[in-house]
């Protein structure tokens, strides 16, 4: 026996939504905040097998409230939210005549050139 709950394809028009990242440095990670989320529109669909289609249906008003109010609060939500993309990795240790030497970026940098990604730092051997 299958377990039967509530399930709806959800879609957001315009599609692609386009929101503005701004990508920058804490410490040694690469961290992304949401600036410009615009407006959008949440349509939601019941999908499923015919359990989940019956469940989702009669659930249907409350979801489409949910995907009325979700645009309006959507970019007071979104805006501002910063996560983790990645950390910088450590350059591998050399080895030269026996010794070893360990490279460290210092005063790693992000930046912007012509719409690419910049990433500048000062390598020092330690």
């Amino acid at each position: 026996m299958s377990d039967i709950g509530i399930s709806y394809n959800a879609s957001v028009l315009p599609e692609p939504l386009r929101v503005r990242v701004r990508l920058h440095l804490t410490g040694t990670t690469v961290r992304a905040t949401l600036e410009d989320v615009p407006g959008f529109v949440t349509t939601l669909r019941p999908v499923g097998n015919v359990g989940e289609q019956i469940l989702s249906g009669v659930a249907w008003p409350v979801a489409q409230t949910l995907g009325i109010l979700l645009p309006q609060v959507g970019n007071r939500l979104l805006a501002g939210q910063s996560f983790d993309l990645l950390p910088l990795p450590a350059p591998p240790p050399l080895r030269l005549n026996g010794q070893t030497l360990t490279p460290v970026l210092d005063n790693p940098s992000l930046s912007s050139r012509d719409g690419m990604l910049r990433f500048t730092a000062s390598l020092r051997l330690a």
